[in-house]
């Protein structure tokens, strides 16, 4: 039993001593601030105590104070890395800690947060308490703005703000400014291949962007990310959408910022949308009149759909044309092609209406196609012109053939009159070989006429 009671204050024992080793408090030195610039020194303060020290409970206490390379931590009343309190009685003391503020000091924490960072620690050769200390640098690369652009609307935003109402199938762009706050005259202010970042920690919420530029010091740069879309895996509910901008000037200090916007994604309890629609030929003709129209919908409502309705719509073309009864399960989507045959009697540019329905009648979204119908009618050369009056004369293809009296016609002495003839350069020019036949039709009427004449003389006795 005494052993047992022995034991149990030996224990109590350890745990009141353990009480009394940790009874040290040391205070946090923090150098700097947001505002500090580089290649200074810079002071602190931080304040000690001993709750188990005392008037008649005195000690001698060495506090020591190690850094990392390059920031040269000292006690500032004796430029030495220790000091001692001879006979502490436990009271509170205040010291003050010197350090060089490096070039290459960091102005951001791993999540880029502005913040002081551990550049070394203070320890006592009582106890094993210690405590850290810190340095904190001014930050030089800032998110000077956030745009994002959803489903038509546009918003410029600051950390901590919302999207309301975000549609599955909504487009998204996402433009980022950032400024780098250096002086121009700083040397060493330039930054290269800085980060720019857009995320949403979701595996249904394909948003994982980022490009690199460089910012001169006093300078601002933009990226954008386009065509980013809210796909149908993407559930109801808040999703965070993180935007930093990281990057280290030419001594290698990094800086940077970072935002979370907050995007509210809603579903329709019925909605099928239209994701694309495609024709397989732009245009037709009275040759070639017809065309496939290939659709894909997707339901992105929060049920599943037995009685979708896909119609293509143009009434100068005739088109009134249906998919019904078509199933979607939630989240699902399917393609569907329409065989078009439209009017071709009138050339131009028409633009198709798409729509999804869905209980059969129900319009739950739209979109268009443009067909164009070419001209079907022949085209010919010149037409109409003549060619009058002279021969030899040119007439264009297909124009006419006209036969004209001479004004003043010449006739051989003895013969008829034959007319002259014009014609085009295409037509065989008959005028001379007329002629000739006219002679010798003329020569024959007139021997005829002798022969008759002789005939007719009595004869002599």
């Amino acid at each position: 039993m005494k052993s047992y009671i022995i034991g149990a204050l030996m224990i109590v024992a350890t745990l009141l001593a353990a009480g009394v080793v940790n009874a040290m408090t040391i205070g946090t030195p923090t150098l700097g601030g947001s505002g500090q610039e580089r290649g200074v020194t810079v002071t602190s303060t931080f304040t000690v105590s001993d709750s188990t020290l005392s008037v008649n409970t005195t000690a001698s206490v060495t506090f020591t104070l190690t850094s990392n390379s390059g920031y040269s931590t000292v006690f500032a009343d004796n430029n030495s890395s220790s000091r001692v309190i001879n006979s502490w009685d436990g009271s509170q003391q205040t010291f003050t800690v010197r350090a060089f503020v490096p070039l290459n000091h960091d102005a951001v924490d791993g999540n880029l947060n502005e913040a002081a960072l551990q550049i070394g620690t203070i320890s006592n050769n009582r106890d094993s308490s210690t405590a850290s200390i810190q340095m904190q640098a001014a930050n030089h690369l800032e998110l000077d703005k956030i745009e994002v652009s959803i489903g038509g609307k546009t918003k410029t935003l600051d950390d901590g703000d919302e999207f309301k109402d975000v549609q599955i199938g909504d487009d998204m762009t996402i433009e980022i400014t950032a400024e780098n706050t250096f002086d121009e005259d700083d040397s060493d202010g330039d930054m290269t291949d800085v980060e720019f970042r857009a995320e949403v920690d979701d595996s249904d919420f394909d948003v994982d962007e980022d490009d690199e530029v460089d910012i001169d010091a006093d300078e601002k740069e933009t990226i954008s990310f386009d065509n980013l879309e809210i796909n149908e895996d993407v559930s109801d509910g808040n999703y965070d959408l993180d935007i930093t901008v990281d990057g280290t000037d030419e001594n290698g200090a990094r800086h940077g910022e970072a935002a979370t916007i907050e995007l509210n994604v809603e579903r329709e309890s019925h909605e099928i949308s239209l994701r694309s629609v495609t024709l397989t030929k732009s245009t037709v003709s009275c040759t070639d009149a017809t065309t496939d129209l290939s659709v894909r919908i997707a339901n992105t409502g929060k049920h599943d759909e037995d009685d979708v309705t896909i119609a293509v719509q143009n009434s100068a073309l005739g088109l009134n044309q249906r998919v019904t009864g078509l199933s979607v399960d939630e989240d699902e989507s399917t393609t569907r092609t329409l065989s078009l045959r439209p009017k071709v009697d009138k050339a131009g540019s028409y633009t198709l209406d798409v729509i999804a329905y869905w209980e059969g009648s129900i319009e739950s979204d739209r979109d268009t196609a443009t067909l164009t119908v070419s001209d079907c009618s022949s085209t010919s050369g010149t037409t109409g012109s003549t060619t009058t009056g002279s021969t030899g004369g040119t007439t264009p293809t297909g124009s006419t053939v006209v036969v004209t009296q001479p004004t003043t016609p010449t006739q051989p002495t003895g013969t008829q009159g034959v007319p002259r003839v014009s014609v085009s350069s295409k037509q065989t020019d008959y005028t001379v070989p007329l002629l000739v036949v006219g002679i010798i039709v003329a020569g024959i009427v007139l021997v005829l006429l002798v022969v008759m004449l002789t005939r007719g003389k009595p004869q002599p006795a």
